[in-house]
């Protein structure tokens, strides 16, 4: 039997003489004629096309990548970790922020949350670490803090920004540190604070702005109202301060123009202490923010000469109830005892019993005897008192003696003192009403003005001796009788008549009747009896 010879050609391959040779497959090559099968193209090289003759026609992977044997295409290629593969087939380095850990040729991975790389082509989430901006705290990435800086990738902690100074929440560098308001300076250089009237409101680089005229304030203000007007003007804080005006000043302590005090005056403006307000003149005075001294006054009770340089008391006598008029008179009837009176009150009513004419300092006495009623002004003013009569009849403003014994006088004035009533008696000099006198004892009488109790003797119809006080008068008994007055003794009734009446004042004693007779003093008609020759009856 005849055997074919089968020979491999440069390229290709075939199972067997019986089949055709066909092309080396992608991946693969065969370099010589001869039945040997196609060669792998070796690890980091790909053959895409089928029919390589030499291991030259296997292409190189791209840079940064590798492959097996017998790849078929560039997409075998895989990008090293740290490498990525774009859409031109080339693997280029993974970029800051991400990182790629496998032989893929898949995108590179974002680092985890605040986190960056510190260099291109990171190969594990190890290699990301705290971003600038974010602070390591031993556990986690966070954002800076507000007045902390960091501007490295790393995990390390954030820095301070310089004293007086600050920054937002995350920053990332130093010049993100801005002076705070009330200092100023370059971003992220030294903070100098606002000198004294100047301020500033907000942080940043900002120059220090001016306080309005006149006005100051401390060192380091942070805002406009700051600005406080200077000693001597007036206004809002951070507004327009105007100079105090006449009569009032202002110290670096107040908020406001203050009045100078009462008894005080001011002719300046723009004054900066209370000591810069001048005393008014002595004995004078002024209201509170008076702004010359022409505004201070004589105080009440005193009087300026015609020059309104000094001040005068009033003497005694007389009052000052307005500072600049002349001093008045006390009425009559009053008086001021002291000098600089200040107003009609001071002139004081004359009490009862005595008088004062106009401008006195005192009040004079009524004469003995007399006395005048609240805040007369006249000696004849002065009127007899009750139990007292004018020694010179008539007239007010004299001598006054005491009413006798037996008189009394119950009502001031010229009038003459009146006796005792009849009945009655007294001794009392000076007596002011019939009060003051006895009544005599009981059915007894006296005369008008008698004065002791022996002028009171028993009436008619009554006998006895008035001696004392205790003496009495007794009445006469049936059958007497007394028609006098005095101490005599009763009478009897004549004889033939009778009485039976008792204290009887005269002598119509009843008669016994024709032919009947009777003893002198009988006491009823039982004491009657028929004459001789008559009998009662028939």
């Amino acid at each position: 039997m005849l055997l074919a010879l089968c020979v491999w050609m440069v390229g290709m391959i075939t199972v067997d003489c019986q089949q055709q040779c066909i092309s080396c497959p992608t991946g693969k090559y065969k370099s010589s004629n001869a039945n040997t099968p196609c060669t792998s193209c070796p690890r980091n090289r790909y053959r895409n096309a089928t029919g390589g003759v030499t291991e030259s026609d296997c292409f190189f992977c791209p840079l940064n990548s590798m492959s097996n044997e017998s790849t078929p295409d560039i997409i075998g290629c895989k990008c090293l970790p740290g490498f990525y593969m774009t859409n031109a087939y080339t693997c280029e380095t993974c970029p800051f922020g991400k990182f790629k850990s496998d032989l893929s040729n898949n995108a590179c991975t974002d680092c985890p949350g605040p986190t960056t790389s510190e260099f291109r082509g990171s190969i594990s989430p190890s290699n990301c670490s705290c971003a600038p901006g974010f602070g390591w705290s031993g556990s986690a990435c966070g954002a800076c803090a507000i007045g902390t800086y960091k501007n490295a990738i790393g995990n390390i902690g954030c820095s301070g920004c310089g004293p007086n100074s600050t920054s937002p929440s995350g920053s990332t560098m130093i010049t993100n540190c801005s002076c705070v308001a009330g200092y100023t300076g370059m971003n992220g250089g030294v903070c100098s604070a606002c000198t004294v009237g100047k301020y500033k409101i907000a942080s940043g680089d900002q120059a220090c702005a001016n306080c309005p005229s006149d006005s100051s304030s401390v060192s380091a203000s942070v805002a406009m109202t700051a600005c406080k007007c200077n000693a001597g003007y007036s206004g809002p804080d951070g507004g327009t301060c105007t100079a105090c005006s006449m009569g009032k000043y202002k110290n670096v302590t107040l908020s406001q123009c203050m009045n100078c005090p009462a008894n005080t005056y001011s002719n300046k403006t723009a004054t900066v202490s209370i000591s810069d307000c001048a005393p008014c003149r002595t004995f004078s005075s002024s209201l509170e923010g008076s702004a010359s001294e022409h505004s201070c006054f004589c105080n009440l009770g005193y009087f300026t000469d015609v020059s309104n340089r000094t001040c005068t008391a009033c003497v005694p006598g007389k009052f000052m109830q307005f500072g600049s008029a002349a001093c008045s008179d006390c009425g009559a009837g009053k008086f001021a005892a002291g000098t600089g009176s200040t107003s009609l009150s001071a002139c004081l009513t004359c009490e009862v019993g005595k008088f004062s004419r106009t401008n006195q300092s005192q009040c004079d006495p009524c004469p003995d005897g007399t006395s005048s009623n609240a805040g007369s002004g006249l000696v004849t003013d002065c009127n007899c008192n009750i139990g007292f009569y004018p020694l010179v009849p008539a007239t007010n403003g004299g001598t006054c003696a005491a009413c006798l014994a037996g008189t009394f006088k119950a009502s001031r004035g010229t009038a003459v003192c009146t006796p005792f009533q009849s009945g009655t008696y007294g001794n009392l000099l000076g007596a002011t009403d019939q009060k003051n006198a006895s009544a005599c004892t009981g059915n007894s009488n006296s005369p008008a003005g008698s004065t002791l109790v022996t002028q009171c003797s028993c009436n008619l119809g009554y006998t006895g001796a008035i001696t004392t006080t205790a003496s009495i008068c007794s009445g006469c008994v049936a059958g007497k009788f007394k028609n006098t007055t005095g101490a005599g003794v009763c009478v009897d009734c004549p004889k033939d008549t009778y009485s039976s009446e008792t204290a009887k004042t005269n002598s119509s004693c009843l008669s016994c009747g024709d032919y009947a007779i009777s003893s002198p003093g009988s006491a009823s008609s039982a004491a009657c009896s028929c004459s001789a020759g008559y009998g009662i009856g028939s």
